[in-house]
């Protein structure tokens, strides 16, 4: 689905969606390097531009596209109190983030009746009353007619903020307006601008099978000076069923072929283990291996048994990433 973000994006020749968010960086570096935001900007930017990391409302499972764009907006609001904090005109709203959370264009018959009946009761025994207690109840009324559910029993499980809010948004824009924003000036970011690099640019490689984790494992470290953020993303979902030996094999071959100084490898990537990629990958490369991470949710002793440094935890841990670095000199 093509839409206009007015100038964060441009389409190719191909109608490929190509977001800009690096082209602004590039185009406020100057002031962002003055505050030693630069770097930070340039890592979010990464993550807003790739691919992997689109919100897709097509997608069957609404509920997969929802947690994408809980994921990308947390990176989003960043890089907008970045520019707040440096007094660059952020930029638009993605519309993604909040279409996601609009009513769905169909319910069923029952959930509808049901709404229906609760309507009536409610607006029967108000009838001719008034004062804000009334005003409130007609107005929880229209907003439960927007969103017609079954109680929480289906596969809605109610209203929230979100929803009522992307409503308002989407609204606010059909008019013409400016959408409603959190307050960038205040938030709190706590990135490892200041941290130590490598003395020459390195690539730190996430290798892992979620996006979602990719994403959170980025966010944390945006700003490392002199690391520069590579993904590697495995569909596990295509690799159900598949023979785990060709798959170990085809992974290895490709984590090897990004030359990544360091890599932080997830586990479980069905129908592999992360462990098992990495003694692939040091029985291929021998002593010219990357420098492995543990970056796991789960139990990290396998992978810590095959050498992987310190779990970073989906970015929670910067121990072995540090460890690494200091590796390298």
């Amino acid at each position: 689905m093509k839409r206009d973000y007015f100038f964060l994006v441009n389409y190719n020749l191909k109608g490929d969606l190509i977001m800009v968010y690096l082209d602004f960086t590039e185009k406020n570096s100057d002031i962002l390097a003055k505050s030693s935001w630069l770097k930070t900007a340039e890592d979010l930017a990464g993550i807003l531009d790739n691919q992997l990391f689109q919100v897709n409302l097509d997608e069957q499972d609404n509920y997969d596209a929802r947690k994408m764009a809980e994921s990308r907006e947390k990176v989003f609001n960043d890089f907008c109190a970045i520019c707040a904090l440096n007094e660059i005109t952020f930029p638009k709203l993605e519309p993604e983030l909040y279409e996601v959370y609009l009513p769905k264009a169909e319910y069923e018959e029952k959930d509808i009746e049901l709404t229906q009946r609760r309507k009536q009761h409610v607006l029967g025994q108000l009838k001719g009353s008034r004062g804000s207690k009334a005003r409130d109840c007609r107005a929880l009324v229209k907003t439960l007619e927007m969103f017609p559910d079954d109680g929480g029993g289906g596969s809605y499980s109610g209203i929230s903020a979100n929803n009522i809010l992307a409503v308002v948004n989407s609204n606010l824009v059909s008019l013409g307006f400016e959408p409603v924003r959190p307050n960038y000036v205040d938030r709190k970011m706590d990135f490892p601008k200041d941290n130590f690099g490598p003395s020459e640019t390195s690539i730190i490689l996430i290798v892992d099978d979620d996006k979602r984790g990719m994403i959170k494992t980025a966010r944390a470290i945006a700003g490392w000076p002199q690391l520069k953020i590579e993904y590697f993303y495995y569909d596990s979902s295509n690799g159900w069923g598949a023979n785990e030996d060709e798959e170990i094999e085809k992974t290895a071959k490709a984590i090897i072929e990004r030359k990544a100084q360091i890599v932080l490898m997830d586990q479980g990537m069905p129908p592999m283990d992360g462990s098992d990629v990495i003694l692939r990958i040091k029985e291929i490369t021998g002593i010219n291996s990357s420098i492995f991470v543990a970056n796991t949710r789960g139990d990290a002793d396998k992978i810590h048994g095959v050498g992987a440094l310190k779990n970073c935890d989906k970015g929670a841990n910067f121990e072995g990433i540090q460890q690494a670095i200091r590796m390298l000199e």
